[in-house]
């Protein structure tokens, strides 16, 4: 679903590439609120959490900056909250899931040498 809006000259969201399907929140965004000339928030968006600029499908790369950060997990209509309940990190695994217990990771194994004299 795609809504046209008036042209405005300021949007609360941050894009850089024209690849980005995805923008970052530079202040927390109403329901309603413009995110681009064609979408509008359906959710309320909180400072800092990314926003999606076009519906998003199942499997789709998101999009940050020009640099591919994320694969969506379900679809994501357009105007929506983009975070770990609908996509999942291309970078840092531990970053898709919280970690109940504590955030020092078990998943890494470390060799350290021996003096070789």
């Amino acid at each position: 679903m795609k809504i046209i809006l008036r042209n405005s000259n300021f949007y609360p969201v941050i894009f850089l590439n024209p690849k980005d399907n995805v923008g970052t929140a530079i202040q927390d965004i109403p329901l309603g609120t413009p995110v681009s000339n064609t979408v509008a928030a359906t959710e309320k968006i909180s400072f800092g959490f990314k926003v999606s600029l076009a519906d998003i499908t199942a499997g789709d790369i998101i999009y940050k900056y020009g640099i591919p950060i994320a694969k969506a997990v379900k679809n994501i209509p357009a105007g929506s909250c983009v975070h770990i309940h609908n996509a999942k990190s291309l970078y840092d695994l531990r970053s898709a899931a919280f970690d109940f217990r504590t955030a020092a990771p078990e998943d890494m194994n470390y060799q350290l040498w021996e003096d070789m004299e």
